[in-house]
């Protein structure tokens, strides 16, 4: 929940304050929000004492289907009428899944003895 707060948040500042377009707005806050979720899972979720480069371009692999999602539905929803912001949240709950499933099947998954 705190990350949808993030994200529609740095929606909003990009949109909103810095007047960008939505498909830059999107893309920008997308990468923003992707950032600050990386660095929480890693620490705080998955107990890693400090991330690495490669856990971020996994994790960077893994949400770019999700963020493609997101992206997807929210402007496409925006387009067809509905509020940018409410549009995101509608992606944020679909993106959500596929990156669930991937972050613990592939990133943070254990690995054999």
């Amino acid at each position: 929940m705190a990350f949808l707060g993030i994200g529609t948040g740095m929606l909003w500042l990009a949109r909103e304050p810095l007047k960008m377009p939505l498909w830059l707005a999107t893309a920008a806050a997308a990468e923003v929000t992707l950032l600050v979720r990386f660095l929480i899972n890693d620490a705080w979720v998955f107990e890693n004492k400090r991330p690495t480069w490669g856990r971020l371009w996994q994790f960077h692999m893994a949400s770019a289907g999700g963020s493609a999602i997101w992206y997807a539905i929210t402007n496409g929803l925006s387009a067809v009428g509905m509020n940018y912001l409410l549009a995101s949240v509608a992606g944020s709950a679909i993106s959500m899944l596929f990156s669930i499933a991937t972050n613990f099947l592939w990133i943070w998954r254990k690995k054999p003895a």
